[in-house]
């Protein structure tokens, strides 16, 4: 900016210096000077003398601009640079006092809240909290705050001084537009959740008035953290669902066990004594069947604890596996083992992690359309033993990969919603919990952990 504006003060001077020049060849062509020529050729030497000399001296008054600018913006204050032009010497000084003046503040804020008998109190607050002026400039701000924008490595005199829109810009906070525009015209924003860096928070904000003319002069906003909160609430919900679905399933399906287990027992005595018994068999794996779903359902009742001995999960996932591996074959799928020896033993209800296992791998087969894999595996993880089940399937869309394990919710057209809802309540009952990770047409991956410190284990069985 200063060179262009130089250039151009160059440029004009250059002009006018040529203007008495033209004029005085104009005058000797008129009045027909003998050596004309030569009148020309001297009258331009000395304009492009003079030219060059101002070209010089614009060209060192740019350098030491150039080096007066730099030595403010390095907070230098030494006045020789101004010796050798004396009439720049009030503007270094008014800069000097300038910056000190805002050094002074800074540190008045500081001491101010350093010798403040609240200090302590509110920089030990779990409230976030930030007070900024009519220009949102930031003018005081608790630890809280720092955790909120994920910035603890700077000191507090770093954001002391600078806009709230600068914060906004380096944390996605949009906080000027969302909270203090409307403060900043007298106006309290109570309890507006927003979401900053992925956790949702709770936030309201008041003017501060000025009490001598009455006007806004800042505003203070503070910053509750409810993700917890949310995620209880949200838990509380999906168990009131389940409790309400778990009391019905309970009621019907102890009114449908009873006389569907006489029907099995009189089919059965009957297939004895008659020819037809494929038909008779076809009749009792129908029952089985809706016997099964019947257990489904009552899993979603259980609220008791459920009886549990110490056991190897690797174990249990071999104790099925013959099954499950008769079965892939006649899908045409292969089935892998990958089991991490030497886990310690878990307390756990052998009956309902076989039901879970079967879940899982009954939905993975489903989702391979002909010819694919599925690899059960256990494994030690830092504080966690994990079973995963994976399967090469048509994955899980990322819109269902949150309504999966609600009851009742299905992407099959044959299916009842049931499983993954029955492994969601089994893993809760043995203190682990279920993570899901697919991609579209790749397949997924359902892991199952237990947190081994909230669990109790031994080493030997």
């Amino acid at each position: 900016m200063c060179r262009s504006w130089l250039l151009k003060v160059h440029t004009i001077i250059n002009i006018v210096i040529l203007m008495p020049v033209l004029a005085f060849g104009w005058y000797a062509i008129n009045r027909g000077t003998q050596n004309l020529a030569h009148w020309i050729i001297f009258s331009l030497s000395i304009w492009l003398s003079m030219s060059g000399i101002i070209a010089v001296l614009f060209i060192w008054f740019d350098s030491y601009i150039r080096r007066l600018a730099k030595q403010i913006a390095d907070e230098n204050d030494d006045h020789a640079i101004v010796q050798e032009f004396p009439q720049l010497l009030p503007i270094l000084e008014t800069v000097i006092q300038l910056r000190k003046k805002y050094t002074d503040e800074v540190n008045r804020v500081e001491q101010l809240l350093a010798v403040s008998p609240f200090a302590d109190v509110i920089d030990a607050c779990p409230v976030a909290m930030v007070a900024v002026d009519r220009d949102c400039i930031i003018r005081a701000y608790n630890e809280a705050y720092m955790s909120l924008i994920k910035d603890l490595r700077q000191e507090k005199s770093k954001l002391i001084g600078i806009s709230i829109a600068e914060v906004r810009d380096e944390t996605g906070i949009t906080l000027k537009e969302r909270l203090f525009a409307n403060v900043f015209k007298g106006t309290s924003v109570k309890d507006k959740q927003i979401n900053i860096l992925g956790r949702k928070w709770l936030a309201s904000a008041n003017p501060l008035w000025d009490k001598e003319s009455g006007e806004v002069n800042g505003g203070i906003a503070v910053f509750y953290e409810i993700t917890e909160y949310e995620y209880l609430r949200e838990e509380i919900r999906r168990l009131d669902r389940l409790n309400i679905v778990g009391e019905m399933a309970a009621s019907v399906a102890h009114e449908i066990r009873n006389p569907m287990t006489t029907v099995r027992g009189y089919l059965q005595f009957m297939a004895r004594k008659n020819e037809s018994v494929e038909s008779y068999e076809m009749l009792i794996s129908e029952l089985d069947r809706a016997n099964e779903l019947i257990e489904e359902y009552l899993s979603l009742a259980r609220n008791k604890p459920v009886e549990k001995k110490l056991s190897n999960i690797n174990d249990i996932v071999h104790s099925i596996y013959l099954l499950l591996n008769a079965d892939t074959l006649k899908q045409g799928i292969l089935l892998k083992l990958e089991l991490e020896p030497d886990l310690p033993a878990l307390l756990l209800n052998e009956k309902e992690i076989r039901q879970l296992i079967l879940n899982l791998y009954r939905n993975a087969e489903d989702a391979i359309d002909g010819k694919g894999s599925i690899v059960i595996r256990t494994r030690k993880d830092g504080e966690y033993i994990c079973l995963d089940v994976e399967d090469t399937g048509c994955g899980i869309a990322v819109s269902c990969l949150e309504k999966v394990m609600r009851p009742f919710y299905t992407t099959k057209r044959s299916g009842t919603g049931m499983g993954l809802s029955v492994c969601r309540n089994i893993a809760e009952r043995h203190n682990g919990q279920i993570l899901i990770n697919s991609v579209i047409n790749q397949g997924t991956t359902v892991t199952v952990c237990f947190n081994l410190k909230k669990i109790e284990i031994c080493d030997d069985l």
